[in-house]
């Protein structure tokens, strides 16, 4: 996949993703999707894994993402959440936060404690913890985060066998 780095300024580098011939390309699938809140027919799983990294808090409508998970894991898949929890009010509406606020009451909601709410109907938390990571802004700047990682494992409901 060709894809552009910026390295300073108006320059930037075309560089290509490869994937090694190594992996069963077949049991991957890789998809660039305009809305996660519409996600194309080819894209609607059950997958066994699915990795959500750094998109939570880049959601225009968080919530609705989070319940279309239950479709997209298979029973006894894995879920990994990665993300800083980074809310910002230009790209997801304060009203769709999921954390990151105090609620009327004066009681303050966190983005973690929310996603639990959010999932254990379907899903059971296997593994958090934060994870530093770097990303690359360009040839010179750098930006480190910590990220809190939550592994799911989506649980098995004999309903599922059934459909």
């Amino acid at each position: 996949m060709r894809y552009t780095a910026m390295e300073e300024g108006d320059l930037d580098t075309e560089r290509t993703a490869v994937v090694s011939s190594d992996i069963e390309r077949d049991r991957v699938q890789f998809g660039v999707v305009d809305d996660m809140n519409a996600l194309p027919q080819q894209l609607t799983g059950p997958y066994d894994a699915v990795l959500v990294s750094s998109l939570l808090c880049r959601l225009p409508r968080p919530k609705m993402f989070l319940d279309q998970l239950k479709n997209l894991v298979a029973p006894d898949g894995v879920l990994v959440i990665c993300s800083q929890y980074d809310w910002r009010e230009d790209i997801t509406p304060r009203a769709g936060w999921i954390g990151g606020f105090k609620d009327k009451d004066g009681t303050e909601i966190w983005t973690a404690d929310a996603l639990k709410e959010s999932l254990h109907h379907h899903f059971s938390l296997a593994h958090q913890e934060d994870l530093l990571l770097l990303v690359r802004e360009n040839r010179r700047r750098f930006q480190l985060c910590v990220q809190h990682v939550t592994v799911w494992q989506r649980n098995l409901n004999l309903n599922d066998f059934f459909k």
